[in-house]
């Protein structure tokens, strides 16, 4: 942008759009373009590692972990930042009312277009967890 802003005025707009094309088609090689160092060492959790987390959380954050973990969530799917959007009682119809377990195993998520990410209304499903520690 910093060229383009320069050559315009000293040179014709064709000029600076063929100099700008033949710079894109230049294969530059850039030493460790495509490593990625800050995860060089990341490993896969433990299963106790893994069972700690719903543990130190809240009951709010132990739902938010059930339903990302085993049902495949965006977070964002759950509720937004403001907390005037997100996940309802009537989005997971198979809820049991008044408990926590549902009456079909996986059971059923409906997505509404207003928080998929794409617009449109799908359907997901909350595996069969078998952990009292999640809810």
């Amino acid at each position: 942008m910093d060229y383009i802003s320069a050559a315009q005025g000293k040179h014709a707009g064709s000029y600076i759009h063929i100099t700008i094309k033949v710079i894109k088609s230049c294969k530059v090689k850039i030493t460790g373009a495509y490593e990625t160092p800050t995860l060089r060492d990341e490993r896969v959790p433990t299963k106790d590692e893994l069972r700690r987390v719903p543990l130190s959380a809240s009951k709010q954050a132990r739902v938010a972990c059930a339903l990302v973990a085993h049902g495949g969530l965006r977070l964002e799917t759950i509720g937004n930042y403001r907390a005037d959007n997100g996940l309802r009682i009537r989005d997971l119809p198979e809820l049991k009312a008044g408990e926590v377990s549902f009456e079909k195993s996986p059971a059923m998520i409906i997505i509404r277009p207003s928080l998929s990410k794409a617009r449109r209304q799908y359907f997901s499903f909350l595996t069969g967890y078998r952990s009292r520690h999640w809810l």
